[in-house]
């Protein structure tokens, strides 16, 4: 069969493929690597046009014809993992615009949250990954800065708040004597307490630093020279090895 030549009856010979094959070749046509960026159009009104996807919006197989367009219009969502770089707020709007039955097709996606934000607003995204188990959330927010003196405190706070986890206290204080007054201290925390009703989040949305990758050697150093942290790091189990190495992992996998 000579693809160049249109068939006798007209039809498209993709279409005469077999389902999977079809299936196999949507999935590379439509995935782009890094994911596709979301492009929010702040002026619009309709779901169609206030959120855009750059590269998938225009892959061949949506303008070919009325079936393959039909067949493959729910595929970006479905092959690609969507990025937010506006933060919290566009995932929301996104959310909200899109019909129900295109949120169970959600797959891996990230959040680039730039701005310190209360807690209470991911809660929409903690929902949709309690209704959608397929779903992976991969929040990357600036208040998670290795950099800053609070960076395992605030660690600390978001694993117990967040995960309900109080069992991370031990991994910052290795005095056994002291878990628990480091614990009360979390708990009588004012944020902590306008938090502590809610449920714990799920284990698909999760929570990074903003970085995508720890520079250890940076780490270290700083450590070594100021032992700059509100935590003292050579007062943790483990000293300064493991502190790397819990940096390393809350990059890696996150809280």
């Amino acid at each position: 069969m000579d693809l160049a030549v249109p068939p006798p009856d007209g039809a498209c010979h993709f279409l005469r493929l077999p389902g999977e094959l079809r299936s196999s070749i949507h999935k590379y046509a439509f995935r782009t690597p890094g994911g596709a960026v979301c492009r929010v159009t702040k002026d619009s009104t309709t779901c169609k046009d206030l959120f855009r996807f750059l590269a998938v919006e225009v892959a061949a197989p949506k303008f070919t014809n009325r079936q393959l367009r039909d067949e493959s219009k729910t595929l970006a969502l479905l092959h690609n993992e969507l990025v937010f770089k506006g933060g919290v707020n566009d995932v929301t709007r996104f959310l909200r615009a899109i019909p129900g039955s295109l949120v169970s097709l959600l797959r891996p996606i990230t959040v680039i949250e730039s701005k310190c934000r209360g807690h209470w607003v991911f809660e929409d995204l903690a929902a949709v990954c309690r209704k959608n188990l397929k779903a992976f959330v991969r929040m990357r927010y600036s208040w998670l800065d290795p950099s800053n003196n609070n960076f395992f405190w605030r660690a600390t706070k978001l694993a117990i708040i967040l995960r309900k986890d109080e069992s991370i206290v031990q991994r910052i204080c290795s005095v056994p004597s002291m878990h628990s007054p480091v614990l009360s201290l979390i708990l009588k925390d004012s944020r902590y307490r306008s938090l502590s009703g809610i449920e714990a989040y799920p284990p698909n949305l999760r929570l990074y630093p903003l970085a995508e990758y720890l520079d250890a050697a940076a780490f270290r150093r700083l450590v070594r020279e100021y032992d700059f942290m509100l935590i003292r790091v050579r007062q943790m189990p483990g000293g300064i090895d493991a502190a790397i190495a819990w940096a390393k992992e809350l990059h890696e996998r996150g809280i």
